[in-house]
């Protein structure tokens, strides 16, 4: 792994480079979350303090509405009010129809 696994790193920063692209660019499109863009991990920071809701408030229509469950921002502290966490180390299908149930659940 140590001597030959650098062609299978090199994919995987393509997938999660690709992942990160389209999670930047469909949100932009089609919501009002801004898309904090991550440096050397795969989790990504959302921010969804344009629409105004409580912590609860978000995190319950991420879950209820959305169906989409995220690390809630504020289990990092205070600071992370109006924030989630996704995980972009998923098949880009799986990524694809989460983001289009959070901009169901948050137009624009």
């Amino acid at each position: 792994a140590y001597e030959s696994g650098s062609q299978w790193l090199d994919a995987l920063k393509k997938v999660l480079e690709d992942n990160i692209l389209f999670l930047c660019e469909y949100l932009e499109q089609h919501t009002q979350i801004k898309v904090m863009k991550p440096q050397a991990t795969y989790l990504v920071w959302l921010d969804f303090s344009a629409y105004g809701l409580s912590q609860a408030e978000l995190m319950n229509r991420l879950t209820s509405t959305a169906k989409v469950v995220l690390n809630n921002g504020q289990a990092f502290g205070p600071q992370g009010k109006g924030f989630a966490r996704i995980n972009v180390a998923t098949p880009k299908a799986i990524l694809m129809e989460a983001c289009q149930r959070i901009a169901q659940a948050f137009p624009k």
